[in-house]
């Protein structure tokens, strides 16, 4: 299931995209009950995610061409300051039962939401060719590709301009606390920092990235 999942994140963090891409198929397996809500577990993560955590996977009713409002995928992943993460389903027991079967706890610290890819694309149009050319300056500084072309019915010039905004992936700062060798508390063991990104392929494999 996590090779599925980790092609399903690649497919949505493309570095540059020409659109919004989302899609119909959830990370960790997760699907649409009949009572129209998510549900499911991250089927075979390393550390247990659940539909507790739809907001901070990007997953949300978004509108459709097709069929309205539906749930989808997407890449603005956004676990943040405050968010619990256990290695079994047995954390959210009551605590003196909970530390028997807990290994691992995650404590986000801190986050900033990762951006997916954007692409800007227009057309301006200008009388005056110098005005234009003036014009197509400034938007090259901006970061646009510009194409200047010139209308002879109307006698106008205009530019094409398109520009591509990079994926950010965004941050996570987390610490990693286990139980103390008496198993009546945690201890903070690690602390780490990672785009959202890569926190997302942490949860699956449990393995910090060099």
């Amino acid at each position: 299931m996590i090779s599925k999942d980790i092609a399903l994140l690649e497919r949505l963090t493309p570095r540059f995209s020409k659109r919004q891409y989302r899609e119909r198929t959830f990370l960790g397996g997760m699907a649409v009950g009949e009572d129209g809500l998510i549900h499911g577990i991250a089927d075979g993560w390393v550390y247990f995610v659940d539909a507790r955590f739809i907001r901070p996977l990007d997953i949300a009713q978004t509108p459709t061409i097709d069929e309205g409002l539906q749930w989808t995928q997407g890449s603005a992943f956004c676990f943040d300051e405050g968010v619990t993460i256990y290695d079994t389903p047995n954390g959210y027991q009551p605590w003196g039962e909970a530390l028997k079967s807990i290994r691992a706890v995650i404590q986000v610290k801190k986050g900033m939401p990762a951006t997916p890819a954007i692409h800007v694309s227009g057309k301006w149009e200008r009388s005056d060719k110098e005005a234009a050319r003036e014009q197509e300056a400034s938007l090259t500084s901006q970061g646009y590709t510009v194409e200047l072309k010139y209308k002879p019915n109307a006698r106008r010039w205009f530019w094409i301009l398109e520009a591509d905004y990079p994926r950010f992936p965004g941050q996570v700062e987390f610490v990693i606390k286990r139980p103390n060798a008496a198993r009546d508390g945690l201890s903070e063991l690690e602390f780490h920092t990672m785009t959202q990104d890569e926190f997302i392929v942490f949860l699956m494999t449990g393995n910090i990235r060099a």
